[in-house]
């Protein structure tokens, strides 16, 4: 969980680790790492958004995605992403949406 965190953390959002670990522990199946033994090289993690915004419910949120720099370009992004998809889809919540300057998008 550590190194998750901290790589999440290098690349994407330093959001605080006790709201992170929260939704964790809450949504375990869109809380995705992947490994190289025993180092982490990328996550993949998200929410139900109508835990944010009711008008969004059976969405949810990608809220990110990241791969080591060094584990770039070997396809861990996108199986991370089809796993994401997978979970979501087995929830009720699932349409999978994420969000940009200009809005949402699914």
């Amino acid at each position: 969980i550590d190194a998750a965190y901290a790589l999440k953390s290098e690349y994407l959002d330093p959001a605080p680790r006790g709201d992170w670990l929260a939704r964790r522990a809450r949504f375990p199946d869109r809380f995705l790492v992947a490994a190289a033994g025993e180092r982490v090289v990328g996550v993949c993690y998200g929410w139900p958004f109508g835990e944010e915004r009711p008008d969004q419910a059976g969405k949810t949120l990608l809220s990110g995605v990241a791969v080591d720099d060094a584990w770039t370009r070997r396809g861990i992004g996108s199986r991370l992403l089809r796993r994401f998809e997978a979970a979501a889809a087995r929830t009720d919540s699932p349409v999978v949406t994420l969000g940009s300057a200009e809005g949402y998008a699914e």
